[in-house]
């Protein structure tokens, strides 16, 4: 299950057909402070 906006954020993903990368030898971070950035 997911809140509303990160079902929309992973729809949004899938049907544009985008990748995200972590530049961060695949450790990156993902809270409440950076999450937006």
């Amino acid at each position: 299950f997911t809140c509303e906006s990160c079902k929309g954020f992973f729809k949004r993903t899938v049907q544009n057909k985008k990748t995200f990368m972590c530049h961060k030898q695949n450790s990156c971070e993902v809270n409440v402070f950076n999450r937006k950035k």
